[in-house]
């Protein structure tokens, strides 16, 4: 970790940045919200709802909370990362990026959940450093579990990756496990008891294989293999297990792919041309890749193990589920930062000082173009999609 040492003017100055950056997040989502007629998500389940059988309603302001929240988290964890001129690039990439300003203009459960996720990993660097309680660790991971149910397997890859690494002591790794288990007691205790309100939650989480495309169209492969004599053959290659793998291994491929988060080709809140992260961004993005798995070990350990958290999106029934990936947000936000930084070092290049200013000039830009989109071409687009009667987006 960087030694961050500031003077207090200097810190004042960034803490009034970041509040900037905050309130002008808060305004792109108004401002979506506001040109999208205040359009509302058909809420994504909440598993604790689901288990308790009892709906929670947010206000409006709570979503608005969160992404605010979750911009000022992000701030704390830069300081443990960046040194203290850089303290306020990841806040400001992330604050500026239309991604979580849809989420939070439509009210999306998930905005909830990336909120839950970053005070999680805040509490747990405290928590190793002696520097936080280990209730902290308890209340949070206790959250996003019961948020979501698929939580679970996240947390425990998490876990399983930082035993393997030795990344905390014996100690420490002791007392974490026995806070996971006791998080998941309830649960289990509670399959036992209701094991089909567990198995129908679970399905209703896990919805990979329910494309209704996926599976006709094996049979129709299947059904044309053996209408050619090849019936036999076609139980081992056109199987609905082969496919299934091929699906999965599909998925897991495309959430890998820059062109997810850095164009418009998945569609955020299911019909906008907004990209989740500006295509400007892309340059310092796969420079901060390279000078991570490079240079740092460390940095190479954390976003193999930040993988982990496309899991959710992977178990979803679209190829991508830009709802469920928003826990993947913040991982990007900082290699961007990282390479962004990395680029400025290295400005004495012709080539790289050329490209900096490329990118300030795109990202402009494409602000710029994506407000005036938004503002005469999004509402129009939404009722082209889903038609003039419609109040809600579709379910995620």
């Amino acid at each position: 970790m960087v030694n961050n040492n500031v003077s207090h003017t200097k810190l004042t100055r960034i803490i009034f940045s970041v509040l900037i950056t905050i309130l002008f997040q808060l305004l792109l989502s108004w401002f979506i919200a506001y040109s999208l007629h205040n359009i509302r998500l058909d809420h994504q389940s909440i598993f604790l709802v689901d288990l308790i059988g009892k709906p929670i309603f947010l206000p409006v302001w709570a979503y608005y909370l969160c992404g605010g929240g979750s911009t000022f988290l992000i701030w704390l964890i830069a300081r443990r990362f960046f040194p203290a001129e850089w303290f306020l690039l990841p806040p400001l990439v992330f604050g500026i990026s239309l991604w979580p300003a849809y989420l939070v203009a439509a009210q999306a459960n998930s905005i909830i959940a990336l909120l839950f996720s970053l005070s999680l990993f805040l509490s747990f660097l405290k928590w190793k450093d002696n520097q936080g309680s280990i209730w902290w660790l308890v209340l949070f991971i206790g959250g996003l579990y019961y948020f979501s149910l698929l939580a679970a397997p996240v947390i425990w890859i998490l876990f399983l990756f930082i035993v393997v690494t030795g990344y905390l002591s014996k100690q420490q790794k002791r007392k974490l496990f026995l806070v996971v288990l006791l998080m998941y007691l309830p649960v289990v205790l509670g399959s036992f008891y209701n094991p089909e309100g567990i198995y129908n939650l679970t399905k209703q989480q896990i919805k990979v294989f329910s494309e209704p495309g996926l599976l006709n169209g094996v049979n129709s492969f299947k059904g044309e293999s053996q209408q050619a004599g090849f019936g036999a053959l076609s139980k081992l290659t056109e199987n609905k297990y082969l496919y299934l793998s091929e699906y999965l291994l599909l998925k897991g491929l495309k959430h890998l792919s820059p062109s997810t988060y850095f164009t418009s080709q998945e569609k955020l809140l299911n019909f906008s041309f907004s990209p989740p992260l500006y295509l400007g961004f892309i340059a310092p993005f796969l420079y901060g890749l390279y000078r991570s798995f490079k240079n740092h070990k460390s940095s190479r350990m954390m976003i193999l193990a930040g993988l982990s958290l496309t899991l959710p999106s992977i178990l979803a029934q679209p190829l991508v589920d830009l709802h469920r990936l928003i826990l993947i947000m913040p991982a990007l936000v900082f290699i961007i930062s990282y390479g962004l930084m990395s680029l400025y070092h290295n400005r004495h290049h012709m080539f790289t000082k050329l490209l900096l200013w490329g990118v300030i000039c795109l990202v402009i830009t494409q602000i710029i173009v994506s407000l005036a989109d938004i503002s005469f071409r999004e509402y129009p687009r939404f009722r082209r999609y889903f038609g003039e009667i419609h109040t809600e987006v579709g379910k995620q």
